[in-house]
């Protein structure tokens, strides 16, 4: 994978270019996210899930800030910012608006074919940190399963 093709890819998110976005994706390309319960498989639904976040973050953008690559893999580290203002479908269920502008960091690890395509992508970010500054963390039901651990005596 070539450097440019990573710049070229951030270029196009922030333009919310979601045909240009599909066109860098296998048609068979998988996606994973931890925010994901399932990973999203296939060109749609992967452009599907694109879309959704501009349609939760009209605003969004996103920075690189550094990239790494070998052979078919690509790693890129980013930070983006953006307010929602639309409905954020997060894993739970559909959440209102909250008008609240966010900055958050991540890790997308690519896979890319003989074509060039990416065929597989994992996406890390603070998704603890998002909901935070969204003001939703009462709302994560996983958090309520959470323990705390136990402090030595």
């Amino acid at each position: 994978m070539h450097e440019s093709f990573v710049y070229k890819f951030n270029e196009v998110l922030n333009r919310h270019d979601v045909g240009a976005i599909a066109d860098c994706y296998a048609p068979y390309a998988v996606m994973f996210s931890g925010d994901y319960r399932e990973p999203a498989r296939g060109r749609e639904a992967i452009v599907y899930n694109w879309a959704a976040m501009f349609r939760a973050f009209p605003d969004i953008n996103a920075k690189l800030l550094r990239t790494y690559e070998s052979g078919d893999w690509v790693v890129a580290e980013y930070s983006w910012t953006g307010t929602n203002t639309g409905f954020l479908e997060a894993p739970w269920g559909t959440v209102s608006p909250t008008g609240k502008r966010v900055t958050m960091e991540g890790v997308c690890v690519c896979r890319r074919n003989s074509e060039g395509l990416i065929v597989e992508e994992k996406g890390y970010f603070d998704s603890l940190s998002l909901f935070s500054q969204l003001g939703l963390l009462h709302q994560v039901p996983e958090l309520a399963k959470v323990t705390p651990l136990a402090r030595a005596a």
